[in-house]
């Protein structure tokens, strides 16, 4: 979490933690600038990622 955080601080964006996954593991959601001169995408900010595919 530690390198993850730095490198999302160094780009300009922020890291947040949400509790643990559906997995077990950590479940956190990085969130960064758009690059200069690209179209922001369209994104769903119904809550934190969640894999379709189960393991």
């Amino acid at each position: 979490m530690a390198i993850a955080r730095r490198l999302t601080t160094r780009l300009g964006g922020a890291i947040t933690t949400h509790g643990k996954a559906p997995e077990g593991g950590a479940c956190f959601a990085v969130q960064l600038p758009p690059r200069p001169g690209t179209a922001t995408p369209d994104i769903d900010s119904d809550g934190p990622y969640t894999p379709r595919t189960p393991r």
